[in-house]
């Protein structure tokens, strides 16, 4: 006689938005701020899709599983989240265990990326792929500086890429005075 197998559980995940000072897992479990996000389940469970505050939602084997997304366009990954119903248990991380007869879910708390990064004492900037400033249109100063923050050296930096630089809609209808293009308010110092 062949092994009875175990019952499969359910997981499920979605995307949500958390302030960039959210502590803890529990204010993510708690979002109703949800964004719209292509989830995928490893080992091979596929892809879906989440959006309006529904789960993505897979009825699997008890096993090991690691939750990868496509990325929220505009936001970074803050905590990835998890919790079980029976037994409970929660965690930080895109990879949890899932046994039988158990929902396994995952909040994913994303976050509007940090304001702005700069390099050192007026330094170059080089991307291997592409330069994208995240900055929000919203923004109220949107700069991409290349100065020397405490104009000790007077010169200013080079900015360098190896595929792109994506600077949003509209780029190439006006140029700053280093000749890039530049979106409106968004300058290129």
């Amino acid at each position: 006689m062949a092994p009875i197998p175990s019952p499969p559980g359910t997981i499920q995940a979605r995307a949500v938005f958390v302030d960039t000072d959210t502590p803890t897992c529990l204010d993510v479990d708690a979002s109703s701020s949800c964004l719209p996000d292509t989830i995928n389940l490893s080992p091979s469970s596929g892809s879906q899709f989440s959006s309006g505050c529904t789960y993505a939602s897979w009825s699997v084997a008890p096993g090991t599983y690691s939750v990868t997304d496509s990325g929220v366009s505009g936001y970074v990954l803050k905590l990835p989240c998890w919790h079980t119903d029976v037994p409970v248990a929660a965690g930080q991380s895109p990879t949890a265990t899932l046994q039988s007869n158990q929902t396994l879910t995952w909040n994913l708390g994303y976050t509007l990326p940090g304001p702005w990064f700069q390099a050192g004492g007026g330094g170059d900037v080089y991307a291997a792929n592409t330069i994208q400033p995240l900055v929000p249109d919203t923004a109220t100063h949107r700069v991409f500086s290349l100065r020397d923050t405490d104009n000790s050296t007077g010169t200013l930096g080079i900015v360098t890429y190896g595929t792109s630089f994506d600077v949003g809609a509209g780029a190439g209808s006006k140029r700053n005075r280093a000749g890039l293009p530049h979106r409106m308010n968004l300058l290129v110092l």
